[in-house]
C-alpha cells in the first residue's frame, strides 16, 4: 500500500477537500510490528498498557457515564463520567418556576388589512395559536428535557447552532 500526496496547488473549488498535508511517503511498516501483543506476552495482564487490554468483549464490566453504561476502559468512562451526587444542589426553599407567558399577556390576533395570505395560510396560522393553559403545559413538559439521553440521541443528527460549524463546509 502506498500513500499518495495531493498535487501541489490543486485546491478544489468546492466539495470535500483533502486534509493530507505532509503525508508519509516511505514504505509502510510490516503489520507484525504494529501488533504489540507478542512484546507483552510475558507481562502480567493487569500491568499491560490500556491499548492492549481494550478488546471489547461481553465479559467486561460496565460503568456509568453521562451517556449510560459503557465498558470499563472506554474513553467515555473517564472523559464523560456521571456527575457526582453532590454536584446538583436542590434548594428546598427555592421559589416555584414562573408561569410563562405572564398571566394576562397575550398577542393580539393577526389582523392584516391586505389580503396577502390565502385561506389555507390563515387557517395554518390560526392553528399555531395555543391557550394560556396549553402554553403552561408545554413549558412544564419540556423543563429539563436536555438531561435525558433520548433528547441527546434525537438531536445528534440535527444541524443545531452548536454543531453548525462541523457541517457548514458540506453545505
Amino acid at each position: 500500500m502506498v500513500v499518495v500526496k495531493p498535487k501541489p496547488d490543486a485546491t478544489p473549488a468546492s466539495g470535500i477537500r483533502s486534509t493530507l498535508y505532509k503525508s508519509y511517503s516511505g514504505e509502510l511498516p510490516d503489520p507484525s510490528t504494529l501488533n504489540p501483543l507478542p512484546a507483552y506476552a510475558d507481562i502480567e495482564p493487569d500491568s499491560l498498557p490500556l491499548i492492549c487490554r481494550m478488546n471489547i468483549t461481553s465479559d467486561k464490566p460496565l460503568v456509568d457515564s453521562i451517556f449510560g453504561k459503557v465498558q470499563t476502559g472506554s474513553i467515555l468512562s473517564y472523559q464523560h463520567p456521571p456527575p457526582p451526587p453532590g454536584s446538583v444542589v436542590i434548594h428546598e426553599d427555592a421559589p416555584p418556576f414562573p408561569k410563562v407567558p405572564l398571566d394576562g399577556y397575550h398577542l393580539q390576533p393577526t389582523d392584516c388589512s391586505y389580503e396577502i395570505m390565502t385561506d389555507q395560510e390563515k387557517l395554518h396560522l390560526s392553528s399555531l395559536s395555543v391557550t394560556l393553559s396549553q402554553s403552561h403545559l408545554i413549558e412544564e413538559a419540556t423543563r429539563c428535557q436536555s438531561e435525558t439521553p433520548e433528547w441527546h440521541s434525537l438531536r445528534k443528527e440535527r444541524v443545531t447552532a452548536s454543531h453548525f460549524r462541523e457541517s457548514s463546509p458540506y453545505i
